[in-house]
């Protein structure tokens, strides 16, 4: 039996008609914050991305503890707005021997749950014995499965998400693909939240499918590593503008990350001139580049401050992530013109 489509379109129409009505704003409302910057909307697609060894999956790990908390916020300061959700995390890629338990344990110790015990609102399962081929519609009757018993709404984590299709750099799988996860938001009532790796020596996420998912997401949020310093970046957002939302760093005797205030580590003193100067960067820098030299004679002349402590802070700085004091961030990228082989410094 054929389905008549222009029906389908028909119906929906009429369900438009009647959600308009309601409180839709509650979707505008995030379901996970940090310090009240929105990081997950429900009934969205949402990406982290990071290249290898920036803790990507351990973020969106503590993402998921903030919703199993009891309390609805755990210690790295991850917050659940919404309350009855059920998290669904399927892993593709590590081994079931140490990897992902261990992985599953953090996620609960941070959760501030017991080891042994299987909360309710949190299911998790492995698809690496899963041919790839299946993974995708595996995916899809576990849910099915789920919503059956479960009325709740489910966050699904997918970690990795480029080992759901056959070929991420193919278009037609790419597109099957996002087509699937928002099948999955409307017949499930769920929100996706997915974790890709970018491309080695590129910010660009993996593949066609890496592009189709930006295109397609609420938020895309990048995680960096940079001399043992994990920042966390919201760099797109259909609900707000992009900033830097967190720092973090790998505690050796946590074996898990934790989240670090003032990570270029300045005193009292030195962070509200660490500010001053982030501020007067992005002033004078807005819609231009300079050269070093000239940035640090404007600074000087700005401050009265010596050449060898303003050196000294822009080098903290360089290409990592400064604010203008209105709430906007801004990555302070250096680089080398040919000509003269002078450091230049710009904001992207």
């Amino acid at each position: 039996m054929s389905i008549d489509y222009l029906q389908v379109v028909l119906e929906m129409e009429a369900k438009l008609k009647q959600l308009k009505s309601m409180n839709v704003m509650l979707n505008h409302q995030p379901m996970i914050c940090l310090d009240g910057k929105g990081l997950i909307y429900p009934n969205t697609i949402g990406v982290i991305k990071g290249s290898d060894g920036s803790h990507k999956s351990r973020l969106a790990g503590q993402m998921a503890s903030a919703v199993i908390s009891r309390s609805g916020i755990i210690s790295q300061g991850f917050e659940c707005k919404h309350r009855d959700i059920q998290v669904v995390y399927f892993d593709t890629e590590r081994n079931m021997n140490y990897e992902f338990p261990m992985a599953i344990s953090r996620i609960l110790r941070d959760a501030k749950c017991k080891v042994t015990s299987n909360p309710n609102n949190f299911r998790y399962s492995s698809l690496v014995s899963v041919p790839r081929e299946h993974r995708a519609n595996t995916v899809r009757r576990y849910l099915g499965n789920l919503r059956k018993r479960n009325k709740k709404h489910i966050l699904i984590i997918l970690d990795v998400v480029s080992d759901l299709v056959q070929d991420f750099n193919n278009v037609s799988n790419s597109l099957d693909f996002i087509d699937l996860c928002n099948a999955l938001i409307n017949e499930f009532e769920c929100t996706c939240f997915v974790v890709i790796h970018q491309n080695p020596r590129s910010n660009k996420e993996r593949g066609h499918l890496g592009s189709e998912l930006r295109n397609k997401a609420s938020t895309v949020l990048q995680t960096e590593c940079d001399e043992g310093i994990v920042t966390l970046t919201i760099e797109k957002s259909r609900h707000s503008g992009p900033c830097v939302v967190g720092s973090f760093r790998f505690d050796e005797n946590k074996l898990d990350l934790v989240r670090i205030q003032n990570p270029h580590g300045f005193t009292s003193r030195q962070l509200d001139k660490s500010v001053k100067l982030q501020e007067k960067i992005c002033t004078i820098l807005i819609g231009r580049d300079m050269c070093r030299q000239d940035l640090i004679d404007a600074l000087k002349l700005a401050f009265g401050w010596s050449e060898a402590e303003i050196g000294s802070k822009l080098a903290k700085f360089k290409n990592g992530y400064i604010s203008d004091g209105s709430g906007n961030s801004f990555k302070l990228r250096c680089f080398r013109r040919p000509p003269d082989k002078k450091d230049y410094y710009e904001l992207i």
